[in-house]
């Protein structure tokens, strides 16, 4: 199946909150944590084993387990030692993060992809034993499950081949869970090879019950390179290898995306990340008043003419329901869509700020990652009055001033509506003294600084958002 194919039904199945992924020990050996190859090599060095020889890896575990009179001790150190370092990232994780998926699997132990969810303050619900699935975490934004445990308790992980051989009783619920996802939901797996024995049992156990009406996954696989094998004829072997290994996946509906080399899995990413964004729009703004040049009325008609024209243009609107303006942008969507013909949530996102906070430095933490959350999902940035009251003073306000740094390290296109005055007014001049960096706004500014008519400003927004998409 062509990469375009394959990009455009990973992004339709993420529309629908459709997709779930499954991380395996290829991406965290690429933040640099060991695979199980280096794994067992440590292991087998007790017992004076060379991993090179050596086809059965779990059974390497075994044989350490065994050999220490049925004492996992140094096995548990070890998966302690080598998977806690909090050090280590992903280009990849880091993207899929940014994604709007809600169900992660894995059997890596260490806690990367936690993290990593953790750093854009996104609240991860781990379920690691048979106890954490009846139990949830309120407004969490994932679900994590690590179905062979987790190195914080390394003597209850998935290690050995009696762990394996007792997978179906101590984890079975896990199981239960992961059949009726993988019935029911599209995976993309990453990093995983598919050499664990019992998640092969599932594979067939849905097979043979559903025939040939089960969903298509998908698996990104390296393809072999010459480079990386020993002689003419090993490559030829590996090739022959692979090619095999894909046409036996694919009798489980498993559908491979073949790269040459693992930076093109960051790529494939990247371009399913911008596309699900390109057309979203974040627009920034707060008003207690509305100046000299604006009045509510005014202000009330040209929000919401501007969301109702960026719906009927194709763009989704995402909004934190800033102060005097939020209101208006829900009114705007509202006109635009029929809820009984259309879905909601394909044309309008509100993620309102947490309230009822102090104003200190923990707030303006929990602030700014709620910001960063919700201007990463989106492709441009719209930026309308932005004031606040200060000792009854009118201000500009520093929470949009906030909201244009982070899109603009984000890399969205910035559109102020300096005409708006102040905080938009402030933005816009930032911008014009960087007209290198916001280049597709230079025959704009002037109309963006001055027009007070509604219906010219928004086809000007229009024609810079239609032009950068």
């Amino acid at each position: 199946m062509k990469k375009e194919i394959i990009l455009r039904n990973l992004l339709e199945e993420i529309k629908r909150n459709n997709l779930s992924v499954f991380v395996g020990a290829g991406l965290s050996k690429g933040a640099g944590y060991p695979d199980w190859k280096e794994l067992a090599s440590e292991i087998g060095e007790e017992l004076g084993l060379d991993v090179k020889k050596e086809t059965d890896l779990i059974a390497i575990v075994q044989y350490a387990y065994n050999n220490k009179k049925k004492n996992r001790n140094f096995i548990n150190e070890l998966i302690r030692n080598k998977f806690l370092d909090d050090s280590k990232i992903s280009k990849d994780m880091d993207i899929l993060s940014r994604l709007p998926i809600r169900y992660y699997w894995t059997t890596n132990y260490d806690l990367l992809i936690e993290r990593t969810f953790k750093k854009i303050n996104k609240v991860v619900d781990v379920k690691i034993v048979h106890d954490d699935l009846s139990n949830n975490i309120y407004n969490r934004d994932v679900v994590l499950y690590k179905i062979h445990g987790d190195a914080r308790n390394p003597n209850d992980a998935v290690l050995t081949r009696d762990d394996y051989e007792e997978f179906s009783e101590k984890r079975g619920f896990f199981i239960d869970k992961l059949i009726g996802e993988l019935v029911s939901s599209t995976f993309l797996f990453i990093g995983y090879s598919f050499s664990d024995p019992n998640f092969e049992r599932i594979l067939s156990k849905i097979r043979i019950k559903l025939s040939n009406n089960s969903r298509t996954h998908y698996y990104f696989v390296k393809s072999i390179s010459r480079k990386e094998c020993t002689s003419d004829e090993d490559f030829d072997y590996q090739k022959i290898k692979q090619e095999l290994q894909i046409q036996d996946l694919s009798y489980y509906n498993l559908e491979p995306i073949i790269v040459d080399e693992f930076s093109e899995i960051s790529n494939f990413l990247i371009e399913l990340e911008y596309r699900l964004k390109i057309n979203n729009v974040f627009i920034s703004g707060s008003a207690f008043e509305y100046g000299a040049q604006w009045d509510i009325n005014k202000a009330k008609t040209f929000t919401q003419s501007l969301s109702e024209r960026l719906v009927q243009n194709g763009n989704k609107i995402i909004s934190g329901y800033g102060i005097g303006i939020g209101g208006f942008v829900i009114e705007g969507v509202s006109l635009a869509i029929d809820p009984t013909k259309q879905v909601v949530s394909d044309h309008f996102e509100l993620h309102p700020f947490p309230q009822k906070i102090e104003e200190d430095e923990d707030s303006q933490e929990i602030w700014r990652g709620h910001r960063e959350k919700i201007i990463g999902m989106s492709n441009f940035a719209i930026f309308v009055f932005g004031n606040k009251i200060v000792n009854g003073k009118v201000k500009e306000a520093n929470g949009v001033y906030n909201e244009f740094e982070i899109a603009d390290k984000l890399g969205l296109t910035i559109i102020p509506i300096a005409s708006t005055s102040l905080a938009a007014q402030g933005i816009m001049k930032i911008v014009s003294e960087n007209l290198d960096k916001y280049s597709y706004l230079e025959e704009y500014i002037e109309i963006l600084c001055n027009e007070l008519d509604i219906d010219k400003i928004i086809n000007i927004i229009i024609e810079i958002i239609n032009k950068e998409a």
